[in-house]
C-alpha cells in the first residue's frame, strides 16, 4: 500500500525507470472506501477493490484468471 506522495513519487520513478506507465496503478489501494485504521477492514477494503478491477479487466477483454500475469510490475530478478 502506498499511502504518501514521496512513497508514490519513489515507486513512480522505479516504475518508469523498468518501463512501466504507473500511472494505471491505484495508490492507495482501498482509498475510496472510507477510512479505517483498523488492519482487517483495511484488508477487506483492498480485496472488495482488487476484486472490482479484476472484474472491470474482465469485462474489457482481459482474461482476469490467475494466472494472467499481464500488467503486474515484476520486482526483483
Amino acid at each position: 500500500m502506498i499511502g504518501s506522495r514521496t512513497k508514490r513519487a519513489t515507486f513512480t520513478r522505479y516504475a518508469a525507470n523498468e518501463g512501466v506507465d504507473a500511472r494505471s496503478i491505484v495508490f492507495p489501494i482501498g482509498a475510496s472506501f472510507p477510512r479505517d485504521k483498523r488492519p482487517e477492514v483495511i484488508a477487506a477494503f483492498a480485496a472488495a477493490e482488487i476484486q472490482t478491477r479484476m472484474i472491470e479487466r474482465a469485462h474489457q477483454g482481459g482474461s482476469g484468471a490467475a494466472g494472467d500475469r499481464s500488467g503486474l510490475l515484476k520486482i526483483g530478478p
